[in-house]
């Protein structure tokens, strides 16, 4: 009677885990579709899933760079490509650091491109006065 229940019990969280595993829908869903990305399921364990994203987008992540995700009871769990879990606060905030550094530099040259254009006209006017 014991086995029974034991049996039952295990069947039942085995039922459970295989109905929960997420699908590609799901995980793109989760991750949400780019351009730049490369989703894929990597493996199917029907009591959870591997997946992968690959990126060549130096604004999200680093070039080339893989994250692995595993799918278990309809959640998403990130591994870096050496699988090691993601902090995703942290992760999230460095790469938020690593925008704003590239958007800071970017505007930079920008007023920098301005500031020698304006020079330039300036030169040029004051050339023109002087002829």
């Amino acid at each position: 009677m014991m086995l029974k229940k034991l049996r039952f019990i295990i069947l039942l969280v085995l039922v459970i885990f295989i109905a929960t595993n997420p699908n590609i829908n799901d995980f793109k869903d989760y991750v949400g579709v780019g351009n730049d990305l490369k989703i894929f399921r990597s493996k199917n364990y029907f009591i959870f899933s591997k997946y992968k994203v690959e990126t060549n987008s130096e604004a999200l992540f680093d070039i080339n760079k893989s994250i692995y995700y595993y799918g278990l009871l309809g959640n998403f769990i990130a591994f870096d490509s050496i699988n090691q879990m993601i902090h995703s606060d942290e992760y999230i905030q460095a790469q938020f650091e690593k925008e704003k550094a590239l958007a800071d530099s970017i505007e930079l040259d920008r007023i920098k491109y301005n500031a020698a254009i304006e020079q330039a006209m300036a030169d040029s006017i004051a050339a023109a006065f002087i002829e």
